[in-house]
C-alpha cells in the first residue's frame, strides 16, 4: 500500500473546502459561473491528487462569462461523470475540457473527454447524476433549455448544456422568475 502523506494532507484540506463552500451554498439554487467553477476546481484539485498525470484538466471560459447566473452543481456531476466513464477507463488517462461561450441570448457550457466514449452496448439510459441535472433544468428554465450527451467524432464523450445567459441574480429570463424557480427547486428536493 502506498502512502503519500503530503497528497492525503492535500485531500483532506480540499475535502475541508469543498464541504465549507457546500454548506455556504446549502439552500443556493443559482450562483455565479465563477462560483461553479471555484467549486469544481476544488473537486478537481482531489481529483488530480487521485489520478495524479493521468488527469489533465483544460478550461477554456472567458471573463466575460463569469458573472452568468447557472444552476449550483451544475459541472460537478457532468465531470465526475467524464472521469468515471471516460478518464478512469484509460491505462494512460486522458484529457477533460471545461469550455463555455455565449451564443446570442444563450449560456453554452460543455464537458468534454477524450475517453472511450458511449458504447451501444452500455445502453442509451442516463444516469442518476444526468438524469438529476436534466430534471434541474427543465425545473429552472422549462424548455428554454437543453441538454445532449453525444459521442465525439475525435473519440470521447461530450455533454452540451445551453440555458438563457443572464447576469443579475434573482432576476428574469425571458419569463423565467428565478427566484420563484429557486424556491421551487428547493421545495421539490426537500419533498
Amino acid at each position: 500500500m502506498h502512502t503519500d502523506v503530503a497528497a492525503a494532507d492535500r485531500m483532506m484540506t480540499r475535502l475541508s473546502d469543498l464541504l465549507r463552500l457546500s454548506l455556504e451554498n446549502d439552500n443556493v439554487q443559482i450562483t455565479t459561473l465563477n462560483r461553479e467553477l471555484e467549486f469544481l476546481n476544488g473537486y478537481l484539485e482531489i481529483e488530480k491528487i487521485r489520478y495524479e498525470e493521468r488527469l489533465n484538466v483544460i478550461q477554456d471560459v472567458p471573463p466575460e462569462l463569469l458573472d452568468a447566473q447557472v444552476p449550483h452543481l451544475l459541472l460537478q456531476p457532468l465531470v465526475e461523470n467524464a472521469i468515471r466513464h471516460g478518464i478512469s477507463r484509460m491505462a494512460a488517462g486522458g484529457t477533460i475540457w471545461i469550455l463555455g461561450r455565449r451564443i446570442g441570448r444563450d449560456l453554452e457550457l460543455i464537458v468534454r473527454d477524450n475517453g472511450p466514449g458511449i458504447s451501444s452496448a452500455s445502453g442509451s439510459r442516463p444516469g442518476l447524476g444526468l438524469r438529476a441535472t436534466r430534471e434541474r433544468l427543465m425545473t429552472l428554465f422549462g424548455e428554454k433549455q437543453t441538454l445532449d450527451l453525444r459521442n465525439r467524432l475525435a473519440g470521447g464523450t461530450e455533454v452540451c448544456v445551453r440555458i438563457p445567459f443572464h447576469e443579475e441574480p434573482g432576476g428574469v429570463v425571458e419569463g423565467i422568475d428565478l427566484e420563484k424557480d429557486q424556491e421551487a427547486v428547493a421545495r421539490e428536493a426537500t419533498a
